[in-house]
Formats: structure tokens, sequence, C-alpha cells
């Protein structure tokens, strides 16, 4: 019983010792709110949105300094993004300096990108989910009757969040999406599993293998570089996977 009671007080302090409580008693100009419980970016994330307090401005105005959407800047304060090297002096300014260079380094690196299922009891983001969920058939079936079979990217992607003023003068908040759709065909498949593409669209025998193997590879069709019409101004693309 001793050997099981001493067990659990050493997983709660454990659990303590990894929270995302912040580890100094100096004052915050900001409250603390746990963004994410795996990986834990929690410092990092606290010394960004601390030196954002610092420099007085929005994420708005970060944003339209760095040239970047306004969510792509969030998630970089996040920890969430990288931040590329051309972009790493003006995001410090922007920040007024307060950034350390560790954390510059930091944020330099491809981040270990995550989410916690429990950010999904948060009201607002729930509500975000739901809306999402509840229109999700209504969203494929545009989305397929408009760009043909296919998804949205992730990858080639932007998110702005913005807002607009009712008929009533009521605020309400504008969520865009803005995604790259890969409207490309769909290699078929025969019952025999062999791919039903024209012999010419397949390779020649792989490396290695001789006359008589039936290994073949298939001819990559490169992807034309497209920028859809109503994208605006070039910007970093943020990858999320």
């Amino acid at each position: 019983m001793v050997g099981r009671r001493f067990l659990l007080a050493l997983a709660a302090s454990a659990i303590r010792s990894h929270s995302f409580a912040p580890h100094s008693s100096t004052p915050r100009s900001h409250a603390r709110t746990v963004v994410a419980a795996a990986p834990p970016i929690g410092d990092l994330a606290d010394r960004l949105l601390d030196a954002k307090a610092a420099s007085g401005k929005t994420f708005d105005q970060i944003a339209d300094e760095l040239g970047f959407t306004n969510t792509f800047v969030t998630q970089l304060l996040l920890g969430q993004a990288q931040l590329k090297p051309a972009t790493r002096e003006k995001f410090a300014q922007a920040l007024g300096g307060h950034v350390s260079e560790a954390d510059l380094d930091a944020l330099s690196k491809a981040p270990f990108r995550g989410w916690d299922p429990e950010i999904l009891k948060e009201p607002n983001v729930y509500r975000t989910y739901e809306a999402l969920t509840h229109y999700g058939n209504a969203i494929k079936l545009l989305i397929n009757e408009k760009f043909g079979d296919g998804i949205m990217s992730a990858i080639d992607f932007y998110m702005t969040v913005g807002g607009t003023v009712g008929k009533a003068g009521e605020k309400r908040v504008v969520i865009t999406f803005n995604g790259f759709h890969p409207r490309r065909r769909v290699p078929e498949v025969s019952a025999g599993g062999r791919s039903a593409l024209p012999r010419r669209c397949r390779g020649s025998s792989s490396e290695g293998h001789g006359r008589g193997s039936s290994v073949r590879r298939v001819a990559a069709t490169p992807r034309p570089r497209t920028r859809l019409a109503d994208s605006g101004p070039r910007r970093q693309v943020p990858a999320l996977h």
C-alpha cells in the first residue's frame, strides 16, 4: 500500500512539473491560457506572447508589417509554425526586439505540430468545430460540384479571422479558408489491382530488377504551379499537418 501511494504521489508530482503554469512568480501582462498539452510548447509560447504584449501591437498589426495572415502570425507566436530565415530579422523588429536569439533559433526549426483534444471543451473552439461538422456534408458537396473530386489543401492554405457589421449594427465574425484544390484525374484501378493508366504513362522497369520483373514505375506528372485568382498578394504559406 505504501509503495502504491508513493507511485501515485510521484505521478502527481510529474504532472505538476510538466503543467503549463508559468515557472516564474513575475507578474505577467496577459492571462495564461492552456494552448496545447502535447507537445509542450507552453514556455516558448508564453515568452513569445509576452514579447507581443510588450510591443503593444495586435496580431493584425504584426501581420500587416510582415505581410502574413493574422492566423499565421498567431501560429508563429504559439510555436506552431516555422520562422523562415528571410523573415527572422523583420519578425524580431515587429516585436520590438523583445524576443531572444535562442527563441528565434527555436522558431526557425520545423515545429512539432499538435493539438490537445481538451481544446474542444473551450466554448469558442467547440462552437467553430460544431459549425464545421454541422455544415460538413454541404461543404463537401459544394466543393465537389465547383471544383471536382478532391480535397482542399491545408498546406497550400491561407486562413484569416476578420469581422463585419451586420444589418442591425452588430459585430459579426468572418473566418476565411483559402486552400488550393488539386483538380486532376485520379488513376482508376481495375478489379485485378493493376492501374488503368495508358501504357505510355508507365515507366520502364526499376533499376535493380531483372528484365522479367513485374515491378514498374509510374511516371510522375509535375503539377503546374497555380495561383488562385483571389489569393491577393503572395504570402508565406504555413505548412499544416
